[in-house]
């Protein structure tokens, strides 16, 4: 018998709040689920509830991301156009230097900017203070790159780690040479999610952003230069505050579960297609 290893991304949210979030559900050893789910608070850890098709699961380990081993990286993807040029790229600067203070030390960071073209700053690095200090040096002129930046970013997500791409616009691409969906592309292939923040401003166009987040497992925010700050903030607090929780499924014959997680602050859940359980174990019997 053929067993089909699935490697399964979050569905969309059935019930969500920004306190909780599913970011990738693995069944590839089913019944054995693992999952990565943002969440914030305190003692989320003792708090946290599973179910699954609304059935407790009675039995489950919480532990953090990093302690389990798993990486973060995440890239942050600048318009530096002439339409960012005063207020704007000063807001974009001053929230992407609180973005990476807010971060844990072991997150690796990188920065890649686009105007006329696409040029890479940093590939993922813990060296924080040396990325702030390319922060504070971005200027403001010429078209703008987008679909190049994002491609170039998601070619510096290597190596085994959750891979993240953080894009700052606030307006349509005018000179790439990628196209949307080699952009699209080139972060599936990554397995990396695209979190776009639409920035608005007299050439504001949302249409790429929305549909490079949706393609791209992540989700787009708009803001203005007020409030940018704040939703940077909101994504350093996601990034910093992802566990992994491991279960055995009770669902052995597979089929589609609904997995929900609850904390005391939110509620998050996702459909997935499970496999059938008891043909592997079918099929492992089998095996000489």
């Amino acid at each position: 018998a053929v067993i089909a290893v699935l490697l399964i991304p979050a569905g969309p949210a059935v019930a969500n709040s920004s306190a909780v979030r599913i970011r990738h559900i693995d069944a590839s050893a089913f019944p054995q689920v693992s999952m990565t789910v943002s969440m914030t608070g305190e003692n989320v850890e003792t708090e946290v509830s599973v179910s699954e098709n609304n059935r407790t699961v009675p039995d489950f380990e919480v532990e953090p991301l990093s302690e389990a081993g798993r990486d973060v990286h995440v890239m942050l993807v600048v318009d530096t156009s002439g339409s960012m040029k005063g207020q704007p790229i000063a807001s974009a600067v001053a929230a992407a230097l609180k973005f990476v203070t807010s971060l844990p030390d072991e997150v690796k960071v990188g920065i890649v900017t686009f105007s006329d073209s696409a040029k890479l700053l940093h590939a993922p690095t813990l060296d924080h203070p040396k990325v702030l200090g390319s922060l504070g040096g971005l200027r403001a002129a010429g078209e703008t790159a987008l679909y190049d930046g994002v491609k170039l970013a998601a070619k510096q997500l290597v190596g085994p780690a959750q891979r993240n791409v953080i894009l700052l616009s606030d307006g349509a691409d005018t000179s790439s040479r990628a196209s949307l969906d080699e952009a699209v592309g080139a972060v599936q292939r990554k397995s990396a999610s695209i979190f776009a923040v639409g920035l608005t401003s007299g050439e504001f166009d949302a249409k790429a952003l929305r549909e490079l987040s949706s393609k791209g497992s992540g989700r787009y925010s708009p803001a203005d230069t007020a409030d940018l700050s704040s939703v940077y903030q909101n994504l350093a607090t996601e990034l910093s505050n992802q566990y992994l929780i491991t279960y055995e499924s009770g669902f052995m014959r597979g089929g589609e579960v609904d997995i929900a997680v609850t904390t005391s602050r939110g509620r998050d859940s996702a459909l997935t297609l499970a496999p059938d359980a008891r043909r592997r174990r079918c099929s492992q019997t089998a095996s000489p």
